[in-house]
């Protein structure tokens, strides 16, 4: 079931109303530092399907509510967010593929307000990797950390990612404690942005280097 547009963080409505809702950008998804043996992490499913799960759905109530709560929201925003599917791009890594500390991993190119606001939920993602990635490489220590979860929506991803997992390559060898997910930093969906290291040019935009 697609989330409501309300399932997000509350300061995306603020952000689409002091920019270009509608502009044409790209954000991509990309972790700093990877969990796995080598430093290499798997992609755990098939990622566009997911991200297509993750788009929102809307309607007037959710719109009132919004204003209701001081975060009214213009014409751009709800034209960027009103079926969703048709507005985005996604260009993703295979399932089963192994990746390294600052490779994109997934890109999403839509109307800026739209896939701002699917940022807080892809993260999401970040989870998900870590557990396919020890139920690949350290399965006993994968036992003790899903041993317990906090609500219905983590056990389903962790459903979700153990139905999909793919067998380890023959070349895995964990390296230690840094194998363990909870020693990962956290990833970052990077937004583009023009400035020193990135040139403007017409279409999407991308940056050259992602942010320290």
């Amino acid at each position: 079931m697609s989330p409501s547009v309300l399932e997000t963080d509350g300061y995306k409505f603020s952000m689409a109303e002091a920019g270009w809702p509608l502009r044409q950008e790209t954000f991509y998804y990309a972790h700093r530092r990877c969990p796995g043996p080598n430093g290499a992490s798997v992609v755990p499913f098939d990622l566009e399907s997911f991200l297509r799960d993750l788009m929102p759905t809307s309607d007037t109530g959710d719109f009132a509510y919004l204003a209701a709560q001081d975060y009214e929201v213009g014409g751009g925003f709800k034209a960027a967010v009103a079926e969703p599917l048709g507005k985005v791009a996604v260009t993703a890594l295979p399932k089963g593929t192994w990746f390294l500390p600052r490779e994109p991993v997934f890109s999403v190119t839509g109307p800026s307000a739209l896939v701002s606001w699917l940022e807080p939920l892809a993260l999401q993602l970040s989870y998900a990797i870590q557990v396919a990635t020890l139920a690949v490489t350290e399965p006993d220590l994968l036992a003790r950390e899903i041993s317990t979860v906090t609500c219905d929506a983590q056990r389903e991803l962790i459903l979700r990612t153990l139905r999909g997992h793919v067998p380890a390559p023959a070349h895995a060898r964990p390296r230690g404690p840094e194998v363990g997910w909870h020693h990962a930093d956290q990833p970052r969906l990077w937004r583009a942005r023009p400035g020193p290291r990135a040139r403007r040019h017409h279409g999407p935009r991308t940056r050259s280097t992602f942010r320290q």
